[in-house]
């Protein structure tokens, strides 16, 4: 290694380029396993961000879904829950239909299994014999059913269901609650399992836990296990082999672990000392609470333990002196309404062993707020993050009063005061780093997804002599379009983060206008991005041009970037990369000062 160049911070090159983030590489959205294989779900920038499943035999791995078929599902908007496999067969979720296909590995044949509207979605969760195939009662599969034969968000349906995927009958389960996840039969095939809840709750503020008798399509003495509306939440109910339900609540104020034997129904929590105040769950946005995996293993559980790599999300030759580490920090609260306790975050340094910086420099910095609100950003290593590090951008990850994994209470924080709370724990975590020396102070950007980007507009608004600069991604600037138009999954989401339960007519339109970025424009001075899908149901593209309408009548600078063919959340490969290209040129511009073409 040479003698390190001296340049200033936002402008060292890097290895990592915006074709690595935004094209090479794929996403691991689902897995599955039966009869020795393993199949994958891969998400796929350059197939435009088609689902493909893979099966993987050994060390091998094939594609064996035909190229016009995409595994993926629009349940809940958010989808997951998309392929299940048993008995040597795949059952997949095609976009396009929103049917169940049957898919034969061997001979790449698709069967479809349900075909009675083109207003139906399913999502599928489990089969009878998924985890010790050769049952007899194997045709069996348990799907989530979406009715959109009425399209208004208060008028679509949702009910658990079971399929057989010989005879394409399909059988209802349970009904009447709003929604419907997590269904899994028990390893003998004898029981059921499920999650079920209804507006005003989301999963994660009051879903409940529920087990039945299965006998062919039979469903008798249905059961409450866990969960209570408004005050405990369950999530991820998994079978043990002795019919034993595992699952964890929220009920001492953390998601703990806890089991439950179907034939008393008593819930047990699984004591892990010293561990009482950690997180075993996350909230539930996607079915089947599914993760992104960076690497898909084998694990041969034998004498001998020999764990193989099947594939990687994306490689990289990139050596570990180039990677920023993250620190975790707690800073106190110096803005807002409420200065009492900390807020949390993931700090990455700038990090490039080829580049020093001129004596007495600061880092720029980008604030990162993560969407839900509900989501966590955690430490595992992402390559955009080291994208940003590695030339020269100090990078922190504020996990805000509202976020999960640091129990309930710092979670419910958030209720009644989104756009406030979160906003001024973003604003207090800048005035720290500034005030350890970490930072640049006249140097920091914040961007967000969805209501990620709902902090950056509000923080625009309420923090202008903080920020110099904003990128929205999907991100909402009028709350009350944005509770008039959205999808039915969150449809009453907003109401409990906006106002308190006692709050009249004249508070809510009040609150409505205050909590509305696109209302208060004039007070923007930093230089705004936005990224918008236009096929985007969850935030409307129309959120997006109001800003910028807003924003031109108060004489703001602004740019609005369409992503044609794109949802909540960039699939195509061409859209990922011009999406960092974008962002590029924008904090080149309004942080670090340099001019740029097309800014």
């Amino acid at each position: 290694m040479g003698t390190p160049v001296t340049a200033p911070f936002g402008q060292w090159k890097s290895p990592i380029s915006s074709t690595l983030l935004g094209a090479d590489g794929v996403q691991f959205e689902s897995i599955a396993a039966s009869n020795e294989k393993v199949y994958v779900i891969e998400g796929r920038p350059k197939e435009q961000g088609r689902g493909c499943i893979v099966e993987y035999s050994g060390s091998e791995g094939r594609d064996i879904l035909p190229a016009k078929y995409d595994a993926r599902t629009k349940v809940h908007e958010y989808g997951g829950a998309s392929m299940i496999a048993f008995n040597g067969h795949v059952v997949f979720s095609d976009r396009e239909t929103q049917d169940l296909h049957k898919l034969d590995p061997s001979t790449g044949h698709v069967e479809q299994i349900t075909k009675t509207s083109t207003a139906l979605r399913y999502a599928c969760t489990s089969a009878v014999g998924s985890l010790s195939d050769g049952q007899a009662d194997s045709g069996w599969i348990l799907a989530i059913e979406e009715d959109h034969s009425k399209p208004l968000p208060s008028e679509v349906r949702n009910r658990l269901v079971a399929v057989n995927v010989e005879s394409k009958e399909v059988v209802n389960v349970a009904s009447g609650d709003d929604f419907y996840s997590a269904a899994q039969f028990s390893p003998d095939g004898s029981r059921i399992c499920w999650m079920q809840w209804s507006h005003p709750d989301m999963p994660w503020t009051g879903a409940r836990l529920y087990v039945a008798k299965w006998d062919n399509g039979q469903v008798t003495d249905v059961n409450h296990v866990s969960g209570v509306p408004k005050k405990e939440s369950v999530s991820q109910p998994r079978w043990g082999f002795d019919n034993t339900l595992y699952f964890t609540s929220d009920c001492s104020g953390y998601w703990q672990l806890y089991r439950s034997h179907v034939d008393t129904l008593e819930c047990q929590r699984i004591a892990l000392h010293g561990l009482e105040k950690v997180e075993f769950s996350q909230p539930d946005w996607r079915l089947g609470n599914e993760t992104s995996f960076s690497t898909v293993y084998t694990l041969d559980i034998a004498d001998t333990v020999k764990l193989n790599t099947l594939k990687v999300a994306s490689e990289l030759p990139m050596p570990s002196s180039l990677v920023s580490k993250p620190e975790h920090i707690s800073f106190p609260r110096v803005h807002g309404t409420s200065l009492e306790g900390v807020a949390h975050a993931i700090f990455y340094p700038p990090q490039n062993p080829d580049y020093q910086p001129p004596s007495g420099a600061l880092p720029p910095l980008i604030v990162c707020v993560h969407g839900g609100p509900t989501a966590q950003t955690g430490t595992g290593l992402s390559i955009t993050d080291q994208y940003w590090t590695s030339r020269g951008y100090a990078v922190v990850w504020v996990n805000y009063g509202g976020s999960s994994g640091y129990g309930r209470a710092y979670r419910d924080d958030l209720n009644g005061q989104w756009g406030i709370l979160d906003t001024a724990d973003a604003a207090s975590c800048v005035s720290y780093l500034a005030s350890t020396g970490r930072i640049d102070q006249n140097g920091v950007g914040v961007r967000g997804q969805s209501a990620g980007g709902y902090i950056v507009l509000q923080a625009l608004c309420d923090y202008p002599n903080l920020f110099a600069g904003g990128n929205s991604l999907y991100g909402i600037g009028n709350v009350k379009a944005l509770c008039e138009d959205t999808h039915k999954f969150e449809s009453h989401y907003a109401f409990a983060l906006l106002f308190d339960p006692s709050a009249n007519e004249a508070e809510k339109t009040r609150i409505f206008r205050e909590r509305s970025p696109c209302l208060k424009a004039d007070k923007i001075t930093a230089p705004l991005l936005l990224l918008q899908g236009d096929e985007d149901l969850v935030v409307p593209m129309n959120q997006a041009e109001e800003m910028v309408e807003m924003m031109t009548k108060a004489g703001r600078h602004s740019k609005l970037v369409v992503f044609h063919g794109e949802g909540h959340g960039f699939r195509q490969a061409e859209s990922r990369i011009t999406a960092v290209e974008e962002e590029e040129k924008w904090w080149k511009k309004s942080l670090l000062k340099i001019d740029t073409a097309d800014v």
